[in-house]
């Protein structure tokens, strides 16, 4: 399970979990440009790439995706 939470200062934290336990935690940094956000992962670029995703709401719930259009992450 990936999970990454956003805040308003165009900033965030990154979790992954093995098992229900955090096997990852790191900050990141966003910005929006034309309603794509772009993921940058400072200290981390030799593990984790930026990433570029947009945020869509449908009947489903909010989701993350990337620009070919497959599901990253739904909101909880």
């Amino acid at each position: 399970k990936r999970e990454w939470i956003f805040n308003d200062v165009y900033l965030g934290r990154y979790h992954t979990y093995t098992n229900n336990e955090i096997d990852v935690i790191t900050d990141f940094k966003w910005t929006i440009e034309d309603g794509v956000y772009t993921i940058e992962y400072p200290g981390l670029e030799n593990i984790v790439a930026d990433k570029v995703y947009m945020i869509e709401s449908a009947e489903e719930g909010t989701m993350l995706k990337d620009l070919d259009g497959n599901i990253i992450a739904i909101r909880e």
